[in-house]
């Protein structure tokens, strides 16, 4: 193998290039050569791991080796859910090692990202979203992972150290002691129908802030602490089908401004609010004849 000098990047340096619009070109051009994709290679600077895409053709995904676990989850559930969801997804054709590091090739799906037109959308566009979104996430979540686990679970012990750590962090960020009280005493309240949630389920999310542009909930790296906080001041209201979709509807704007996607495995209670958004906004959609 020819030297490859972002293999001997450390942490703290992955983070400081990686912003970088060629950093990891090196890796992304023996990956090329080994699976005899087209050229160029051009890097899309997004997420936490370093993506390129081949000509008009397939997407390459390089890992470092600081995060495997959550390299490891995306191959598996991609793995399982492949074929058995009502909207493509991207299939993984290719993987293998750069020494500790890890690569996949995936092939493409046409379409628009969603923050691309996010803001141009009027309410009946965000409701069809919305419905779509809610047809895939039952789908999502009737997917079986046998033995999946992340690292940061399971999910009783992670809610544990969430609950516990609750205070500590958000006093850590500048929220005002009052609120942090006030916050303290919701979490308490609602702590035994958290840890009562399950069985667990399959849910991908983008959860990763940048700065402090989302500071006021998604600033947590990789964790469901936006989702935990969120439900949990939703069903203290003890809501139906409806609020909960619209109140899931009213983040994806903020969902959709996030950085890195990740998979977590999340109690199926959470499933109310994904099918009550196919449910309840279905309802409300305009004939199908109306234009678009």
């Amino acid at each position: 193998m020819p030297q490859l000098p972002t293999l001997d990047v450390s942490e703290a340096a992955y983070r400081r290039r990686f912003a970088e619009p060629d950093f990891g070109l090196d890796l992304a051009e023996v990956v090329a050569d080994r699976c005899r994709l087209p050229r160029p290679l051009v890097r899309r600077v997004e997420g936490s791991n370093l993506v390129f895409r081949a000509g008009d053709g397939p997407w390459i995904k390089i890992c470092p080796p600081y995060w495997r676990d959550a390299f490891d989850a995306e191959v598996r559930v991609t793995e399982a859910a492949q074929g058995r969801l009502p909207a493509p997804i991207p299939a993984i054709v290719e993987s293998g090692e750069l020494e500790d590091w890890r690569y996949l090739v995936s092939t493409h799906v046409p379409g628009v990202q969603i923050q691309e037109v996010l803001p141009s959308l009027g309410g009946a566009e965000l409701e069809r979203i919305a419905a779509d979104l809610g047809q895939f996430m039952r789908a999502f979540h009737a997917v079986a992972v046998p033995g999946f686990e992340r690292q940061f679970g399971p999910w009783s012990r992670y809610l544990d150290e969430r609950l516990a750590g609750a205070r500590e962090l958000h006093l850590s960020r500048g929220v005002d002691p009052a609120r942090v009280d006030q916050i303290a005493a919701l979490l308490a309240a609602r702590a035994p129908a958290l840890r009562a949630l399950g069985p667990p389920v399959l849910i991908h999310a983008d959860l990763t802030a940048e700065g402090a542009r989302q500071a006021a909930i998604l600033r947590a790296e990789g964790e469901a602490k936006a989702i935990a906080t969120v439900f949990a001041a939703i069903h203290a209201g003890n809501p139906d089908q409806q609020l909960l979709s619209y109140q899931y509807l009213q983040m994806l704007p903020k969902l959709a401004q996030g950085e890195a996607n990740k998979v977590f495995v999340i109690p199926s209670e959470f499933t109310q609010a994904f099918a009550g958004i196919g449910d309840s906004l279905s309802r409300r959609l305009p004939p199908q004849s109306e234009e678009k």
